[in-house]
Order: C-alpha cells, then structure tokens, then sequence
C-alpha cells in the first residue's frame, strides 16, 4: 500500500539522514522557535509583522532543505540550512501566495455570503470550508518539492498529477499533518509549554515537509506513466 510505504520510507529516510538533516535545517529551525513561541506569547521583541517575514523565510530554507535531502541525496543539504536567497526561494514564496490565494480566498468569500445571505454561523462555516481549502491546497502542493529540486511544474500540472491519487494526497499531505499539528492547539497558554509547542510543530513541520517529498516522488514516477505531456522537466 503506498500510503503505509511513505510513511515507513519517510521515517527510515529522516532515520537515516537524521545528523545531515538536523544540520541543514538547524538555523532555520532555530528561527522557527522562536519566532513560533514569540508570537503565541504575545512577545513584543519584534513587530508582529516583521516576526512573520523573519518565520516565512526560515521555514522557506527549512522546506527547501529537507526536500533536496530526502529527494536528491544528503550530498544536496546546504550546511546550516542558510545560504544565498535565490529565485528557487523566491518562487518558493511566489507559489505560496499564489497556491494560498487560490485555495482559501474563494472559500472565505463563500463563507462571508453564506453566513450573510443564510444566517449561518461563520465559525462553523469557515472550519468546513478550511477543511475543503486544505485539501485543494494539498492536491497543489507538489509544486514546492518540485521548485526545490530545480525541476519545477504548474500548479494546473500539480493538479493533474494529484488528480490520479486523490487517496494517497488526501492522508499523507492533508490527513496526517492535519492529525500531528492538532495537539498544539490544546496546549495550555503559559511561556513553558508555548516554548515545548513550538518545538514540537518545528519537528512536525520537518515530518511533513519530508513527507511531501515522498509523495511528491509517488505522484511523479506513476503520473507520467504512459503519459504524452511529460514536459516542465519534473521526471525523476
């Protein structure tokens, strides 16, 4: 079954790879925390907006790390996990807005008019519809594993690959993440456990990001099969 074989592959991988990962991801990690427990606690060290540029761009080079790692080989890490910002980053930011607006955007809008028009309650609303977002975002997330091996796709062609493993995408890309990342929210509120959340959604975080890397080589090495449009040069 894939599903069971990506999760074992992406233990054994991080297993394996665990001291070149942990290096590759270690400022950016670091970065992560912090900026992760600043803003649960309501720390005023740093404008609320500046602590999220500074959390994007760690979390940008973190997934860009651990994707060339588990993707291309432990010889492909950068060291530290910080180098030059290049257009492989930037497109990594590029789609993410690009992914984010065409995913949640409508869906908050359906919300806000059925809530109006309906009288619905928006909370209830904007948890379904978030759940529905999720998992269209998921279904386009093999752009970012593709940029970060330099063999990038188009959303429409994340799309149409994901199209053939609507099960496989569902549990590895929306479903887990979804299950590891919940616990945090449950937390209770004080500076310790805020500090011991993020460190927890950091290691999730670098689970997830090398499960997509795993899922992204499943779509691709059986999305192009018999294929007559393998083009955009994201063949494995």
């Amino acid at each position: 079954m894939k599903i069971k074989y990506a999760l074992l592959d992406t233990v054994n991988t991080l297993r394996t790879y665990r001291w070149t990962i942990l290096q590759s991801v270690s400022i950016p990690s670091l970065i992560i925390v912090f900026t992760d427990w600043a803003v649960r606690n309501e720390v005023a060290l740093l404008p609320l907006l500046l602590l999220s540029v500074i959390g994007l761009v760690a979390n940008v080079y973190m997934a860009v790390a651990v994707h060339r790692c588990v993707i291309l080989g432990s010889e492909f890490a950068r060291t530290w996990g910080i180098g030059t910002w290049t257009s492989r980053e930037t497109a990594f930011v590029g789609q993410s807005i690009a992914i984010g607006f065409i995913t949640f955007a409508p869906f908050a809008i359906v919300a806000t008019v059925l809530s109006s028009v309906f009288d619905y309650d928006l909370e209830t609303l904007l948890a379904v519809l978030f759940c529905l977002a999720s998992y269209f975002m998921a279904r386009l997330s093999l752009v970012f594993p593709s940029i970060a091996v330099e063999k990038p796709i188009r959303i429409r062609e994340s799309w149409r690959i994901t199209s053939k493993h609507h099960s496989l995408v569902f549990v590895l890309v929306f479903l887990v993440p979804t299950l590891l990342f919940l616990p945090v929210q449950f937390l209770p509120q004080d500076p310790i456990m805020a500090f011991l959340g993020s460190v927890y959604y950091c290691f999730v975080l670098i689970f997830t990001v090398a499960l997509l890397s795993k899922t992204y080589t499943l779509c691709i090495e059986g999305g192009h099969g018999g294929d007559d449009h393998p083009a955009d040069g994201c063949s494995l």
